[in-house]
C-alpha cells in the first residue's frame, strides 16, 4: 500500500512561513512603497491566481516576489536564500520520525507528497532527517502539477490501496478522494482550508475524510481502521 504524507503542517512547521515571508513582505514593501498587510495581501492574491490554475509554480514564492516587484535586480536576497539560513528552526510534529518508522516497519511505499518545490523543501528534509524514510518524493517541480490534478497521484509502482495523509482538507482529502484515494484528514487549522476552499469553489463543510486525527501517533491505527474495511 501506498501513503501519500503532506509536509508542511503535518510533519512539520517550515520556517519559511515563521520566518522568512515575514522578512521577503517588508522588504518588498520597503521596494515597492506598500505597506507590510497589503504586500502580504498581494502575495496571497498572486499565489491564489496560480492555484485556480493550476499552476506548479503557484509555490514558487520566488517567481511570484519577482513579479511583485518588478525584477529581481531590486532584491539582495529572496525566500530560498533566507530559508537556507533558518532551515536548522524547522520543527518535527507529534515525533514524525518514531511515527514514520513505524510505517516503513509496516511495509507501506511511503511518498512524501507536497505542493512546496523541491528547491524549497531539501533543506527542511535534510535538516530534520525526516528524508531517509521516503521511498519518492513528489513536488510540483518535479511533477508539473500541483495536489490538484490527477497526474500528481501517478507513481510507477501499482498499488490496490493509496492514502493520502495530511492537514489540508482540499488538497490532501477532496482531490485525492476525487481521483479515488482514500484519505486521512491531519485536523491542525481551518484558515488554510477556508482559504483554499473558497478560491477554488469547493464547500469544505461537505468533504468527508475516511478519517480524522489530531495527532500523528494516531495514524498507524487510521490506517489499520482503512484496510480493515477492505478485507
Amino acid at each position: 500500500m501506498a501513503l501519500f504524507i503532506d509536509l508542511d503542517n503535518t510533519l512539520i512547521i517550515n520556517p519559511l512561513g515563521r520566518y522568512v515571508m515575514p522578512k521577503i513582505y517588508r522588504l518588498a514593501a520597503d521596494i515597492i512603497g506598500k505597506g507590510f498587510e497589503e504586500v502580504a495581501e498581494i502575495f496571497k492574491n498572486k499565489h491564489i491566481e496560480r492555484i485556480r490554475t493550476g499552476s506548479p509554480k503557484a509555490y514558487d514564492w520566488d517567481d511570484i516576489l519577482y513579479e511583485v516587484i518588478g525584477s529581481r535586480e531590486r532584491i539582495a536576497t529572496n525566500f530560498l536564500e533566507e530559508l537556507k539560513r533558518v532551515c536548522d528552526k524547522a520543527v518535527i510534529l507529534d515525533k514524525a520520525s518514531e511515527i514514520l518508522k513505524i510505517l516503513r516497519e509496516k511495509g507501506f511505499y511511503l511518498i512524501l507528497s507536497t505542493n512546496g518545490l523541491w528547491k524549497y523543501q531539501e533543506c527542511v528534509l535534510r535538516e530534520t532527517g525526516l528524508i531517509e524514510f521516503f521511498d519518492e518524493i513528489i513536488t510540483p517541480d518535479r511533477k508539473g502539477c500541483i495536489k490538484s490534478s490527477r497526474r500528481f497521484y501517478n507513481i510507477a509502482l501499482e498499488f490496490s490501496e493509496k492514502i493520502s495523509v495530511g492537514d489540508n482538507i482540499v488538497f490532501d482529502v477532496y482531490y485525492p478522494k476525487l481521483y479515488k484515494l482514500k484519505a486521512i484528514y491531519v485536523k491542525r487549522s481551518d484558515y488554510v482550508n477556508e482559504i483554499y476552499g473558497q478560491a477554488l469553489g469547493i464547500r469544505i463543510d461537505q468533504i468527508v475524510p475516511d478519517a480524522v486525527i489530531s495527532s500523528l501517533s494516531q495514524l498507524p491505527s487510521a490506517i489499520e481502521a482503512i484496510l480493515s474495511k477492505r478485507r
